[in-house]
């Protein structure tokens, strides 16, 4: 899902950005986001207040069916995680695809019920003459070439910017890295967190084996301790028929 936001000094697309889109990923199975129920809530809601729609047509207070209820839409925008984005100069996604849109594509993917994914497709069906699934909702691959795609991360202070300017930051809570960088980043973080779960089995067994042998030992002493009584009562009494 995606949201585009216009410059509030009514400038028009043209040579210079008129508008910025922000891009939140959803998925109803493979996302990444650990919520906390507050959370899963906010998104919930905000999918819950969409006017599922297709008549346009005004309301008594002049907002359009397709109105979004900025509350809701502003208490989503608050809970996602926007330190961590793909940024670049795109375009807008409908014909003419004006150009000169700063676009921000969130990396994280953020979890959506499979009701509302059906509201979605319901109402995307009826485009394309209701052949919607024989054209797609989305635009081909674009090149790179001098889009300025990076990736904004929150994980480091230093940035290196793939720009043509090669400016970059030396201090701040977030980093800019190029494209290339990202995908290192995201597998250094795949391949920690396989370790770490590595770790923690290894140490798991560790324990295991540490408390067995604890346990065989005292209980070996037991054993023996009963064996050495046992071994002195027989003396006892052997020595007492001799006797």
């Amino acid at each position: 899902m995606h949201t585009v936001h216009l410059a509030n000094d009514g400038r028009a697309a043209g040579s210079e950005f008129f508008a910025a889109a922000v891009g939140i990923v959803f998925s109803t199975d493979k996302y990444t986001a650990d919520l906390t129920p507050a959370q899963q809530q906010v998104i919930d809601a905000f999918f819950d207040g969409l006017k599922w729609s297709n008549d346009a047509t005004p309301d008594s207070d002049g907002k359009s069916a397709w109105d979004v209820d900025m509350v809701l839409y502003g208490n989503l925008m608050e809970m996602v995680d926007s330190n961590n984005r793909w940024i670049y100069a795109g375009s807008v996604t409908t014909p003419p695809c004006a150009r000169f849109v700063y676009w921000n594509v969130l990396s994280t993917i953020y979890p959506v019920s499979q009701k509302h994914l059906d509201q979605f497709k319901a109402q995307l069906a009826p485009l394309e003459g209701g052949n919607l699934a024989d054209y797609g909702n989305w635009r081909e691959i674009m090149p790179e070439d001098d889009h300025g795609v990076a990736y904004i991360s929150s994980s480091g202070s230093s940035s290196s910017s793939s720009d043509s300017s090669g400016s970059g930051s030396s201090s701040g809570e977030l980093s800019v890295v190029s494209t290339d960088e990202a995908v290192e980043e995201d597998e250094k973080k795949d391949g920690n967190a396989g370790l770490i779960v590595a770790v923690l089995i290894l140490v798991i067994i560790s324990l295991i084996l540490l408390l067995a042998t604890v346990y065989l030992y005292f209980n070996g002493e037991k054993k023996q301790e009963k064996n050495q009584t046992e071994f002195t009562n027989v003396d006892n009494t052997t020595a007492k028929k001799g006797d």
